[in-house]
């Protein structure tokens, strides 16, 4: 199912779009009007967690949905770039990131202090 090439009218129905985004998160990308629904943005990011670059500011800033995205990163510790500064210095978020990515350097490359600083992060990007 995609919302490529869906009318507006139903890349605008709540409905098509979650069975859209839980089969591909990357059809978010062309259902805008969903880029503030948490509901839309768990599911997207469960199954492309780079889906959270299509995240309003305010969702950016969510750790509930950052955290899944990271878990759901498959090691590369790249979703950091679309987390708010706020959640990119966050510590438990940067310890979790570090410690899944198979490039622990990618993911503490998108850090900011606390996190930069944290020993255990440190510990694990210089391992």
């Amino acid at each position: 199912c995609t919302l490529r090439d869906a009318s507006a009218k139903f890349r605008a129905d709540r409905e098509i779009v979650i069975a859209a985004v839980g089969q591909d998160g990357h059809a978010l990308q062309y259902a805008p009007s969903f880029y503030d629904k948490r509901q839309i943005l768990m599911e997207a990011v469960h199954n492309y967690p780079k889906a959270l670059q299509w995240a309003s500011s305010r969702l950016q800033d969510s750790y509930q949905l950052v955290w899944i995205a990271v878990r759901h990163d498959g090691g590369h510790g790249s979703v950091l770039e679309f987390a708010s500064k706020r959640l990119r210095g966050d510590v438990s978020i940067a310890r979790e990131a570090v410690r899944r990515s198979s490039f622990a350097s990618y993911a503490y490359a998108w850090l900011v202090p606390p996190a930069r600083d944290d020993p255990e992060v440190m510990e694990i990007v210089n391992a």
